[in-house]
Parts: C-alpha cells; sequence; structure tokens
C-alpha cells in the first residue's frame, strides 16, 4: 500500500503532552505559592502587614499563570503548525471537497493509505486545532447506515465522492442498488452510469432479478480471490496488490439502499458473505438499513452479521477523537465536507470519466505472449497458445490435444466483441510457437470481410489451405478431405500399432503434423440447402468425435449460436468441450459457455473474454484480456515467416481459395497438358484440391457442349477456356465461331482466338455462316461449332412439327444445326453452344438440345437451372452466385461443381 500517511495520533499526543505540561506547571505555580502563603502566615505581622504581603503574591501568582499560558498558546501554536504541515500533502492530494477546482480536478496517482473525511476541530479553554479526520483505507469493515438518518446520507456521498477522488482512475468499481427511489438517492453520482469502467452495469439496479446476480458476481469473485490468489504471503487485498502492482484488482464499493428491498433470499446469502468477507477482499458494502423491516424475523441472520462485522459512520469517524480519550478539557467536534458546487463537480466528473477510458485502454501487444517463447515446441502432446492474460496478469492458453485438456474449441461474440481478432491473436501464436513442420492449419472463412486474406499473400506457410467468403460446398469438400485424413492416418496408426497421434510421434518415425481446422462464421455450412447441411454436419461430427485419435481439432466461431438450422447441433456444440465466450448476450451467453452461465454478458468488448473449460460450470470461468493484433504488425509478422519457409529445404504447402475471385486460365504450357489428348478444361472443382474439371471430347453421340448463364464474365472466361482447349485438344481442322448475341466478347477470347491462328473462323451473319460445309465435312474433317447466343438467333430453333418441308426446298440453317448435333460426336465434329437466357429456347430448341448431354449452367434461377439439368421440372439451388458454376454429364448423372477460368483484360 502506497500513498500519503498522515498520523494524527502524532498531532493528538503532541495536544495531551502539551496540556499536561500546561496543566503541570500551573500545579507547580499553585504549589509555590501556597507555600509563600504559609511563611506570610507565620510571620506573625499586623493585620495590615499581612494583607499587603497577601495581595503582593496574589499579584506575581497571576503574572507567573498569565505567563505560563503564553507559553502553553506558544506550544500549542507549534502543534497547530506541526499539524498543518503534517497534514498538508495529505490534503494537497485530498484537498477539502469544497476546495475541489474546475480547472484541475484532484486526480489520484496512487493507492491511498489513508481517506481523508472532514475534520475534527479540537478545543482547550480559547485554544482550537483542526486536525483531519482520516480513514484507514482500505475500510477494514462494510458500514451500515440507517435511511432515517439524513447525516449519514450525506456522510455516504462524501465517502463516495472521496473514494472516486483519492483512488486512481480505473481502480475503483460501483455497483449501485436503489429499488426504491430508482437511483434518486444517488442523484449527484448518476452521470458516472455512462462510464463502464467505473460502472459496469450503466446502471441503478432495482430489480430483485438483477441485484442478485450483481451480488452474485460480487461474491464469486471474493471466494475466487480467497480460494486461488489470497495466501500466507498476501491474506488481504491491499497485500496482494502490493505484491503485484502490474495487475492491481480494482477496489469494489456495493452500495444497497432500503436494505432489504427487493432481496431475495439468495441475495441476503450473498450479502451476508460480502459482509464477512468482502472487505479484506477490497470489496466494500455500505448498507442503508430500514430499521423497521429488518425487525423482521427472517432477516435475523443478515442482523447478526452486521451486528458481528458492520460499523457505522459514528464508529468509522471516531479513530481520531478516541486518540483524545484520557485528556482532561480537550473537547472536540466533528467539520463534515462540504459540498463542491456544481459545475466543479461536473468538471471532476467529466476528467474522471476520460480518466478511467484512457486508463482501460489495454496496453499489453501481441508480441508480449510470446516471449518465453523458444523455438522447437513439438505438438506431440497437443497445442498449447497462449491467447492472453487474467487481471492479475498470469498467462491464459487454449490447451487441445493434451491428454488432460480438450480436444476442440467454440468461440462466439457479438458483433464488435474482438471475435476476428481473437482469432489473428490465436493463429499469429501459434505459427509462432510451432515450426510449420508441427503444423497443418486450415483456415475457412465464411465472413464477408474475408479476415483471414492477411496469410495468402504472401502464404502463412504453416497454412494447408486459406479459404475468404468460401461456399457452403467447398466447405463441405474441405470436411470431406479431413475426414480422408483422419482414414488415412487410422490405417497408418493400426499399421504401426499405436493408438493415438501422441504415442505415434513417440516413435520417432515420420515427422506428422497435428491439424486445426478454424472455421469463422461456421453456421454458414448450416444455412444453405440440405444436402449441403447434412453432409457438413455428418462430416464434422465425425471429426469431432474421431479427431482426437489422430490429432485433427476444430475450432469453430461465430456472432452467435441462436437460429443454427442443425438437427444435431446440441450434440456437435457438447464435443467443443472448450468454450470462448467474448461480450454478448445473456442467451448467447448461456449457450456458449453452459446453462445459467451469463458471464459473457458482463464482459467489456473489446479486449475481454472468458476462457471455460468446465463444461459451463461457473467456478470454470476464466477471465481474461486480449491483445490488439494490429494488421501491420500482423503482416509484417507473416512476411517473415513466409520469408523462413522460403529458405533452401522449406517446402510450401498452403493453397488459397477465394470465393471471391475466379481462377485465372492457366498458361498455355498447363494447358496442352490438360488438354491433351482429346479434352477441354473449363475450371477448377469447387474441392479441396482443386483439380481441374477436364470434360473429354469422347466420339459419342449426343456428347456436344451446352453452356447456358446470363454473366459476361463467366460466359467470356468459359469461351476463353474452350478455345484455348481445343487448340491443345486433338487435330481439329476448323474452329467456327458464330456470334448471335451482338457483343463482343472481352476476357482472353480475342488471344485464344488469335492463338489458333488460320484455324478460326468467325462470322456475326447468320447466312454467311457455312454450316451446310461443315454437315458436308462430317468424317472427313474435325471442326469444333461454337454458336454463342443460340436463344438470341431465332434462325437456329427448330421449326414447328407441324409445318413439313417443302419438295426441294434446301435444309433450313436449323436443320443443318440439328444434324451436325447428331451426328458430328461420333465423328470427331462438335458443338459448343452458349445461351443467356434459358427461357427463350429451352422449349422451341428442345428438339436440337437432346443431343446435348453435357451441360454448364452458371447464374441462373433454380427453375431454370432445374430445368437446364434434369430437362423436367424442379429446382437446382445455389446456382445464382456468380463465383461459380456446374457441370452435368446427363449420361452419367455426374454433377460436379466448379469455378470457370477466367483473363481478365489487359490494362
Amino acid at each position: 500500500m502506497s500513498g500519503v500517511h498522515y498520523h494524527y495520533k502524532e498531532t493528538i499526543s503532541r495536544m495531551n503532552k502539551a496540556i499536561a505540561d500546561y496543566r503541570e506547571g500551573l500545579l507547580r505555580i499553585t504549589r509555590e505559592y501556597e507555600a509563600v502563603y504559609v511563611r506570610i502566615d507565620h510571620s506573625r505581622r499586623g493585620a495590615h502587614g499581612l494583607a499587603d504581603d497577601t495581595q503582593q503574591a496574589d499579584s506575581g501568582r497571576a503574572k507567573r499563570i498569565l505567563n505560563w499560558q503564553s507559553v502553553f498558546a506558544k506550544e500549542w501554536e507549534k502543534v497547530a503548525a506541526a499539524n498543518a504541515r503534517s497534514s498538508a500533502e495529505l490534503l494537497r492530494t485530498q484537498p477539502s471537497l469544497i476546495d475541489f477546482r474546475r480547472d484541475h480536478p484532484p486526480m489520484a496517482s496512487r493507492i491511498p493509505a489513508h481517506i481523508a473525511l472532514g475534520s475534527h476541530q479540537f478545543f482547550f479553554e480559547k485554544l482550537s486545532c483542526l486536525v483531519p479526520c482520516t480513514v484507514p483505507f482500505p475500510l477494514a469493515r462494510p458500514i451500515a447506515l440507517s435511511e432515517d438518518n439524513a447525516a449519514h446520507q450525506r456522510l455516504a456521498h462524501a465517502l463516495l465522492l472521496r473514494l472516486l477522488s483519492a483512488l486512481p482512475p480505473g481502480q475503483l468499481e460501483l455497483t449501485l442498488v436503489d429499488p426504491l427511489q430508482l437511483g434518486q438517492s444517488l442523484r449527484p453520482f448518476l452521470s458516472l452510469l455512462k462510464v463502464t469502467q467505473l460502472v459496469p452495469q450503466q446502471r441503478v439496479l432495482t430489480r430483485s432479478d438483477e441485484i442478485e446476480a450483481a451480488l452474485g458476481t460480487l461474491t464469486d469473485e471474493v471466494e475466487e480471490l480467497i480460494q486461488h490468489r489470497l495466501n500466507d504471503k498476501a491474506a488481504t487485498w491491499s497485500a496482494y496488490n502490493a505484491t503485484h502492482p502490474s495487475s492491481a484488482l480494482s477496489y469494489k464499493v456495493v452500495l444497497l439502499s432500503d436494505v432489504p428491498e427487493q432481496l431475495s433470499d439468495k441475495s441476503l446469502w450473498f450479502l451476508e458473505r460480502l459482509c464477512e468477507n468482502g472487505p479484506r477482499c477490497g470489496v466494500l458494502p455500505i448498507i442503508t438499513l430500514d430499521a423497521e423491516r429488518m425487525e423482521d424475523g427472517r432477516y435475523a441472520k443478515l442482523r447478526a452479521t452486521l451486528d458481528a462485522s458492520a460499523m457505522d459512520f459514528d464508529a468509522l469517524l471516531a479513530g481520531t477523537a478516541d486518540a483524545a480519550d484520557g485528556c482532561d478539557g480537550l473537547s472536540f467536534a466533528y467539520q463534515p465536507e462540504q459540498w463542491p458546487h456544481q459545475e466543479v463537480l461536473e468538471g471532476f466528473f467529466s476528467a474522471l470519466a476520460q480518466a478511467c477510458a484512457d486508463k482501460s485502454r489495454f496496453s499489453r501487444t501481441l508480441p508480449d505472449l510470446w516471449t518465453p517463447f523458444s523455438k522447437g515446441a513439438s505438438t506431440g502432446g497437443g497445442f498449447d497458445i497462449p491467447i492472453g492474460w487474467t487481471p492479475a496478469g498470469e498467462p491464459v492458453s487454449l490447451i487441445l490435444g493434451a491428454t488432460a485438456s480438450e480436444h476442440h474449441a467454440l468461440l462466439a461474440g457479438k458483433t464488435g466483441s474482438g471475435k476476428s481478432n481473437l482469432l489473428h491473436v490465436l493463429i499469429h501464436t501459434l505459427c509462432e510457437k510451432y515450426d510449420p513442420a508441427e503444423l497443418d492449419l486450415y483456415l475457412l472463412d465464411y465472413k464477408e470481410s474475408t479476415e483471414f486474406n492477411i496469410y495468402a499473400a504472401p502464404p502463412l506457410p504453416h497454412a494447408r489451405l486459406v479459404a475468404t467468403e468460401s461456399d457452403p460446398e467447398y466447405g463441405v469438400t474441405v470436411l470431406r478431405h479431413l475426414v480422408e485424413e483422419l482414414e488415412g492416418r487410422a490405417r497408418m496408426f493400426k499399421n504401426t500399432g499405436v493408438r493415438d497421434f501422441a504415442e505415434y510421434r513417440l516413435t520417432g518415425l515420420a515427422r506428422l503434423p497435428r491439424i486445426l481446422l478454424v472455421i469463422d462464421e461456421f453456421q454458414v455450412l448450416f444455412s444453405e440447402k440440405r444436402q449441403v447441411a447434412e453432409a457438413a454436419e455428418q462430416l464434422l461430427s465425425q471429426l469431432l468425435k474421431q479427431g482426437r485419435s489422430f490429432g485433427i481439432h476444430i475450432l469453430l466461431a461465430t456472432q452467435t449460436l441462436k437460429g443454427i438450422n442443425a438437427q444435431s447441433i446440441s450434440s456437435l456444440i457438447t464435443q467443443l468441450g472448450s468454450r470462448i465466450a467474448l461480450a454478448c448476450g445473456q442467451e448467447d451467453s448461456a449457450m456458449i459457455l453452459g446453462g445459467n452461465n451469463w458471464a459473457a454478458a458482463e464482459l467489456r468488448s473489446p479486449p475481454e473474454g472468458i476462457i471455460n473449460n468446465a463444461n459451463g460450470a461457473k467456478s470454470g470461468n476464466v477471465k481474461f484480456l486480449i491483445p490488439l493484433a494490429e494488421g501491420a504488425m500482423c503482416r509484417e509478422h507473416v512476411g517473415r515467416l513466409a520469408a523462413y519457409a522460403a529458405s533452401p529445404g522449406a517446402r510450401a504447402k498452403t493453397r488459397i481459395f477465394s470465393g471471391a475471385y475466379l481462377p485465372e486460365l492457366p498458361s498455355p504450357e498447363a494447358l496442352s497438358a490438360l488438354c491433351a489428348p482429346n479434352a477441354i478444361a473449363l475450371g477448377e472443382r469447387l474441392t479441396f484440391e482443386a483439380d481441374a474439371l477436364i470434360i473429354p471430347l469422347a466420339r459419342r453421340a449426343a456428347f456436344n457442349v451446352l453452356f447456358s448463364g446470363y454473366d459476361d464474365q463467366i460466359h467470356d472466361g468459359l469461351l476463353a477456356a474452350t478455345l484455348s482447349s481445343i487448340r491443345f485438344a486433338g487435330d481439329f481442322d476448323e474452329v467456327v465461331y458464330f456470334n448471335g448475341r451482338g457483343v463482343v466478347p472481352g476476357g482472353g477470347v480475342p488471344a485464344a482466338a488469335a492463338a489458333l491462328g488460320a484455324r478460326f473462323k468467325a462470322y456475326d451473319d447468320i447466312a454467311a455462316l457455312p454450316l451446310q460445309a461443315i454437315a458436308d465435312g462430317i468424317g472427313t474433317r474435325r471442326v469444333a461449332l461454337i454458336i454463342d447466343g443460340l436463344d438470341a438467333e431465332k434462325a437456329l430453333h427448330p421449326a414447328p412439327s407441324f409445318r413439313p418441308a417443302k419438295p426441294g426446298e434446301p435444309p433450313s440453317a436449323a436443320d443443318l444445326l440439328k444434324r451436325l448435333a447428331e451426328e458430328g460426336p461420333r465423328k470427331g465434329t462438335f458443338v459448343f453452344v452458349f445461351v443467356d437466357r434459358w427461357q427463350r429456347c429451352a422449349s422451341a430448341c428442345k428438339d436440337l438440345l437432346a443431343f446435348f448431354e453435357l451441360r454448364a449452367a452458371y447464374c441462373m434461377n433454380e427453375d431454370d437451372a432445374g430445368s437446364l439439368v434434369s430437362g423436367g421440372i424442379g429446382k437446382f439451388k445455389g446456382i445464382e452466385k456468380p463465383n461459380r458454376a456446374v457441370f452435368v454429364n446427363r449420361m452419367t448423372n455426374e454433377i460436379a461443381w466448379f469455378r470457370p477460368y477466367i483473363r481478365k483484360n489487359p490494362q
């Protein structure tokens, strides 16, 4: 404990000594003159002479007393001056409330040793001395007041204001309870309710349930301090703070008016515990009692507790006066504090609010978590990932995969609670502590702000996958990939004769890494069509149940668990044994941490969080503070890790997936390898492996290709991919392109067409299109016919079946196109058709399109997509998004989601 130590007892002791010396001197003078009177009496002189001598002695005695009184007055003045000097520092740091200045409000920097609370005016005869009334801090006992004692109420306000000014900002928390007057008994302090650091509830509590919750929280904190922090070396709050100056605990005052109004049986029990144990733990109850109601037998135990442990203000203020006991003639009167002017008080409260806000800013940084790290940490025994510090300054870790730890984790918090920041803290700390060979990190982000982009460029060497703005379908493929990894490890462990990951690592065989899958906003997996949600649920369940044995761990993050549409979501959540809750509502807190555990509703966001590894029991709550993962520092850290991974011998393993961008068309060399001997490459499959979607140009009936959708970028990408693939797909003699859309294609189409050279022929007039020549050359020449905009060119739509052909009439363009589609594929000639609006030609070209068994759809509504895929009535969900397409082989019923290649226009 630091602060000014004002020794008022020394002043009073000096007063007592001065008075005692003064009285001794008076007695000495009296004794001396009594002897003089005796000598006069014995002289037996005449009456007249005796009277003269007596008169002379009386005069001398009076003069001696007057001189002695003057000496005593000077000594008293010395005592008063010494008192003024010794109390000056106290009054400088704790000026009288009426002396608060608007331009320089008092703001403490240290915990005080005493609290100044008014003064005592000491009197002796005509002399007086003003002695500050000081109370040792922290207060040793709770304070009990009577609600009908106005003086006590004023003193309670003065004490509260003194605590606000004498304790450093951020070192005091208030819990205010006023059930009858709804806060009006604390009217001077109501402007402080907006200061969260000072009044966490930000309101005066009035209802039974909220009073019970607040008292319960304080009781829990007292119990935690007694059981886990206080010991022989630090048996009290002040002693603990003296040994932990960097993480000092706040002093907490709970003011309760009109007790026992609105106090439930639990509240009474909590209040009794706080009265008995609170003061030594830095929790001070100040209780205003309704004396008449307290006579009820129901409150006998509380009365007994207060009688044994509490004191009133008279007892609190008696310390200074008690020191004057035993000194006859020394009297005193208590001088209460005068209340400051309102404008001065408002200035002080405004300055205090700003100081609390400044003090509450958490100053520790992310690299501070890494200072204890040494290189070469192993994941053989699990992950130990520091993520913050307790308010006492002790490190807090997320531990997964250890023998006595949990294996999977849930992280949740409302918008603005710091969830993304904590994910960054966890990822950076994990990668700083463990080598890339010890860890395979899978980052799957469904948040639109693309938080994980920072790990993509340059690639984070620990990451096997960085996926941002992911599709639910893609997430399912990642889960399926991990299940395959799990099954592969199961076979390997069986062959090796070990039971689990830890045992395998002890064998000294291959340095198998642990796997951590992080899914941000995982609820998106369950928000799509039922087929995707059911697959995600099944795969997640398998990984959660079996992953622990094979070194595969999962962290699921979300803003809220409410509204997640999964049949067994409660079963999934149960298997996430480690729960991390950030600031959220009471309902979410109970869902995240466990039933009736509402602690997360009281967190400040950011930087506070709660981690619980005790199945949600309140006793398992560990509150911690999270450092800021500042953007520039994170980018520098990823760059440093990536540079290390680029060193000789390091292996790059990161796969990047961005749902917001389509993949680039491969280089000619790569495309040549993909398309030989006779195929086209359209894009990347929507799978973890992201292998190319290859469409063989098999010589089979109806193996023509139909593309349908309305998105210029995807249209141009598919057209460019088709042209580029045809360049390497066997020995096509000619590529004939007809543009019926009336829109010049961009992207990579011009470059792909130019690369074909003289083999590429382009037409935009249907009359010039050499369909007859292509048809006549079936079997002798290989031609790729591309019809771009079938829906827009009515001349290519088959004539109605009721209109018979005239004798000798040449075949129409529609007839020739149908013949090419029907006869061409078996002899090496293929038709590729692009349709913008499916409804324009779905019915009219039904007979023609029956020869197109290979179909790709994109950016369509569900009904049109269902018609395109199945040829009948139905819906095909998920096709409307502009970042993917689906390929269907209607002959084999193969359905493959893919991301079409694109090529940006040259700048």
